[in-house]
């Protein structure tokens, strides 16, 4: 563990070791947090060791009371917040605080690339990137969520894509307006946060777990399919990747 760093150490057992810099961003958002209930001993307890050099690589074991504000306040030092936080927090928060985290880590990776010392920084910046790429991949039952929301908006048949008209575009066209089942999921892998090709597998995978047909363009063109059976199919299929593996 490097000499300037500190472990934060959560009472559920979790815990990170964190640097000095990132460890002052930490400490002064919770001083920003009022007088949100632990926030203010937490920052006090971390300002002391930041102060206090024979107290560094030394372990902060923060309270019932202390570890909700710290893990809020560690937002503001992304790779330590995913370390906190329980397994599967990442996959579970929203896009837009998905958004917010990955705004957070590129705005401190160029403040740190531009910083006179950037080269005694490379563990941060990497640290930052690393989470960054994580926080841009979409799950595979984040994939199947998202198509599953393009089909309830618009179905279509004998088309991966079509306009509010009824005309075959490209998945991606800006007047797409309906998809179908393997449209939508193109739709989702391809646009905005990108999937890994794993993901797409599980997605695909789930999906061929419940039709006997192995082709989702025949199974989706059937002339007695319904939207509702499709969006249905998607939705179970995001149910079974959120299950645990035995």
């Amino acid at each position: 563990m490097p000499d300037d760093s500190l472990v934060f150490a959560l009472p559920n057992g979790r815990s990170a070791e964190v640097a000095s810099r990132p460890a002052r961003l930490i400490c002064d958002r919770l001083w920003g947090l009022g007088i949100t209930a632990g926030a203010a001993t937490a920052a006090a307890r971390i300002s002391n060791a930041l102060h206090h050099p024979g107290v560094l690589r030394s372990e902060l074991a923060f309270n019932e009371r202390e570890a909700s504000p710290v893990i809020e306040a560690s937002k503001t030092y992304p790779p330590t917040w995913a370390r906190l936080v329980t397994p599967g927090t990442i996959d579970e928060i929203s896009f837009d605080e998905r958004r917010q985290l990955v705004d957070t880590c590129l705005e401190l990776i160029e403040s740190l690339n531009a910083d006179e010392e950037h080269a005694k920084l490379g563990a941060l910046i990497g640290d930052l990137e690393r989470l960054r790429d994580q926080l841009r991949t979409m799950t595979a039952h984040e994939l199947l969520r998202d198509a599953a929301g393009r089909v309830a908006a618009g179905w279509s048949q004998r088309a991966d894509a079509r306009t509010a008209d009824g005309d075959p575009v490209d998945i991606l066209d800006p007047a797409a307006a309906s998809w179908s089942l393997l449209g939508a999921l193109q739709t989702a892998a391809f646009s905005g946060n990108q999937a890994h090709v794993a993901e797409i597998k599980l997605a695909v995978a789930a999906i061929a777990g419940l039709i006997v047909d192995p082709s989702l363009s025949h199974w989706n063109d059937e002339p007695d399919r319904t939207q509702a059976e499709v969006h249905a199919l998607l939705a179970r299929a995001e149910a079974l990747t959120r299950q645990p593996l035995l």
